[in-house]
């Protein structure tokens, strides 16, 4: 059986920025930036952005790189699809520490899901380096309650600035829910 999704024409794109700082109930302190609809009845995907650690400094070092980043620079937040522009709710996470753990990473992206209007199926967690790292923390990790994370996402794509092992030049590694060992395939 063949099932067939339908899709809404383009999206509007009437957002707002909120800047916050969110204390969990483990203690962990995150700085977000959320970009959403005005109209916080509209249910949208998301991509959920985090820093790496050279960019947990300050506050102003949220929008450094990612998708706020590109939005400070022009980008208007759309991603064309076939079947029409889609705006999705764009969030970028800035823990206070490098030592954020999977329930950590966990437990900001559950709170981002029960205040933002992200509908099921739309998760799209994305980081580089150390956000890259605690985001794919979470692919094993499971809540008390024995509730998955991973239950709760769509993608993950994780991208890392890695040494080359043979003491040349530094590269960029994509790493696709986790990291390779021989290359971006053997992750697949």
């Amino acid at each position: 059986s063949t099932t067939k999704t339908t899709y809404a024409a383009d999206e509007s794109h009437v957002f707002q920025t909120i800047n916050d700082t969110i204390v969990l109930d483990d203690g962990s302190r995150w700085n977000i930036r959320v970009t959403k609809p005005v109209d916080n009845n509209i249910q949208r995907s998301a991509i959920i952005f985090m820093v790496g650690m050279g960019e947990i400094a300050g506050r102003g070092a949220i929008d450094l790189y990612g998708p706020h980043a590109a939005m400070n620079a022009g980008w208007d937040g759309g991603v064309q699809m076939p079947d029409g522009m889609k705006y999705p709710i764009i969030i970028s996470v800035q823990p206070y520490t490098d030592s954020s753990t999977a329930h950590s990473a966990g437990s900001i992206m559950l709170y981002l899901l029960s205040h933002y209007n992200i509908k099921q199926g739309g998760v799209h967690l994305t980081g580089l380096s150390m956000g890259a790292i605690r985001w794919t923390m979470i692919i094993n990790a499971a809540r008390a309650t024995g509730e998955r994370y991973m239950d709760k996402v769509t993608t993950i794509t994780a991208l890392t600035g890695a040494g080359d092992l043979s003491g040349d030049v530094a590269r960029g590694a994509p790493w696709l829910l986790g990291g390779p060992t021989n290359g971006p395939s053997d992750t697949l």
